[in-house]
């Protein structure tokens, strides 16, 4: 079994970008995305919530992952496809991409598995379950203590950790500290999709997996290891397998340094240092210029 988390194909970034780069990125992320699901070949591929970047994408993000989809259960693959935050809303009787693509992904027939908050806390495979993102935070508690009174084994969440900017928001819910105690004396190994960096807990038994694609500068930020990661369950040993080295598409300079830094085929950019007022033209014309010249996103 394979784990991805927070895709966010389709994305829709404004700060620091151009139209060109918008459209690039958006392809970027279909192409990243394409070869992490060949990774997972003949094996069940679980999305653990996010896979779009918000609740109504661009229809032909929706028919790009299909495809990509549908060839992974054509040629011997299973899929289980969690709902995150950004695919289920309380507000409204509309339509999510999310649920679009997982009504026409279960047409493929018993090779597919959809987990929404109409499933809750849902068995994925022997020794693995999850919980989706509900649609609010007491709906996730209940199902939680759903999980607290179960065996234990592997739990699949979607949320923040212990995080006090998400209680009582809904749209981003939180496990709490209580909560985390509660599921792993009941012995559980919990894998959280949702925050984009890498975290662990409890000695590793409740790991932030991180995201897997970069779709912004922030994704590069705060990552210690200098790595992105998926998830990999087999038997009942949970690995985490390599996927990118932030060197290759992520890269910062000082805005003093910018004619001499080694910026070519970076994805990513991140601009830094201080100016004095006699400064500024000089640090906007040297950024203005990158932009002008840089197929960064």
């Amino acid at each position: 079994m394979i784990i991805i988390n927070d895709i966010h194909l389709g994305t829709q970034r404004q700060a620091g970008t151009t139209p060109a780069a918008q459209v690039a990125l958006k392809q970027y992320l279909q192409d990243e995305f394409r070869m992490l699901v060949e990774r997972a070949a003949g094996q069940l591929l679980v999305i653990n919530g996010d896979l779009f970047d918000g609740f109504s994408v661009d229809p032909g993000e929706v028919i790009k992952a299909y495809d990509v989809l549908a060839a992974h259960v054509s040629f011997g693959g299973q899929l289980a496809l969690g709902a995150g935050n950004h695919d289920e809303t309380a507000k409204g009787d509309k339509t999510s991409s999310f649920h679009l693509l997982a009504h026409i992904m279960a047409q493929l027939g018993e090779g597919v598995q959809v987990i929404d908050h109409k499933s809750g806390f849902t068995e994925v495979a022997t020794g693995v379950w999850a919980i989706p993102h509900m649609l609010n935070q007491d709906l996730f508690d209940i199902e939680i203590e759903k999980a607290v009174q179960a065996p234990g084994g592997f739990l699949l969440l979607h949320c923040n950790i212990m995080s006090p900017f998400a209680e009582r928001a809904d749209h981003s819910l939180n496990l709490s500290e209580q909560q985390l105690d509660a599921l792993t004396d009941a012995g559980w190994q919990i894998v959280v999709a949702h925050e984009h960096q890498m975290k662990s807990y409890q000695g590793g038994k409740c790991l932030i997996v991180g995201n897997q694609i970069l779709s912004s500068v922030s994704d590069c930020l705060n990552n210690k290891n200098n790595e992105k990661f998926y998830a990999k369950i087999e038997g009942s040993k949970l690995e985490l397998v390599k996927w990118l080295e932030l060197d290759q598409v992520y890269a910062e300079t000082n805005w003093q340094y910018i004619d001499t830094a080694t910026l070519e085929g970076k994805k990513f950019i991140r601009v830094t240092g201080d100016c004095t007022a006699d400064q500024a033209a000089d640090m906007v014309g040297r950024v203005s210029k990158l932009r002008q010249v840089s197929t960064a996103f």
